[in-house]
């Protein structure tokens, strides 16, 4: 069966309008929003899981660098250590070391040597009364000691400890008196051997048992002082009596000089 809606035009219009202003129902609004929470929920869960994976991964990375630094530091603290023996260590050898070398130094004056070297260089007219070996000791702080003071008081470390004891070293020399009598027909020729033994000690060289050339002025200082030069009469014979004073250089210090050459030595005469 066919029915037709006779409704007038007016009772349409209400009739769509009572539709079209029928609320919606509460459920479907509330289906929405639930399914916005939960959207939202999941956007910061998956959000969240990433920053807390990322801070997880970043503490176990750190705890690892912070195990393995202190791994690495406790062997840095050994080997400090260690190194710091040895440096002790090494400044007590090298204080001894100087010590040994000033007490037997490779340059050293052989006495008998030179006792030998006079009596072949004396000239005939000239005879020794006397030879007097004089040794002055002076203490000097040693290389080592001084670097080991200077390093300590530069150091910034709350640990470096006291400061370290001065070690000293002997510094020697040793003053050789020539006393002597020249003879001559007169005072010219007195003074003549007097100064031809000077020459004879700055000159007198000799060769060893396997050629070693040694000269008895190695081993002492370039000026070779006068302390006495004048005429006596000894035993009834004219005479010029004569004084020589020689020094060695120093045994003991770092930089020690050689003997110089024969030609560069000069003579003074004592005031």
């Amino acid at each position: 069966m066919i029915q037709i809606n006779l409704l007038d035009s007016a009772q349409s219009k209400n009739h769509k309008r009572a539709v079209v202003d029928k609320p919606m129902p509460a459920g479907g609004v509330s289906f929405v929003v639930i399914a916005a929470v939960i959207l939202m929920i999941a956007l910061n869960g998956a959000v969240g899981w990433t920053c807390w994976s990322a801070i997880s991964d970043s503490s176990n990375k750190y705890e690892a660098v912070a195990a393995k630094y202190k791994k690495v530091q406790g062997q840095i603290d050994s080997k400090m250590k260690t190194a710091d023996e040895v440096r002790k260590f090494r400044e007590v050898v090298s204080n001894q070391m100087d010590v040994l070398r000033t007490l037997d130094p490779p340059d050293r004056i052989l006495w008998s040597q030179k006792i030998n070297m006079l009596a072949s260089l004396i000239p005939s007219d000239v005879f020794i009364d006397e030879v007097r070996i004089n040794e002055d000791v002076q203490m000097v702080e040693t290389e080592a000691s001084r670097k080991a003071i200077e390093t300590w008081k530069k150091s910034n470390d709350q640990k470096k400890g006291a400061q370290p004891k001065q070690v000293f070293r002997p510094v020697l020399r040793y003053h050789l008196t020539l006393s002597g009598l020249a003879m001559g027909e007169d005072h010219d020729a007195q003074n003549n051997n007097v100064m031809a033994f000077q020459r004879a000690l700055n000159e007198y060289q000799t060769t060893d048992a396997v050629g070693h050339a040694h000269r008895f002025m190695d081993g002492f200082q370039q000026e070779m002082q006068f302390e006495v030069i004048k005429g006596e009469v000894y035993e009834g014979v004219a005479v010029n009596k004569f004084v020589f004073k020689l020094t060695t250089v120093p045994f003991g210090e770092e930089k020690a000089k050689p003997a110089p050459a024969p030609e560069k030595r000069v003579a003074s005469a004592a005031k």
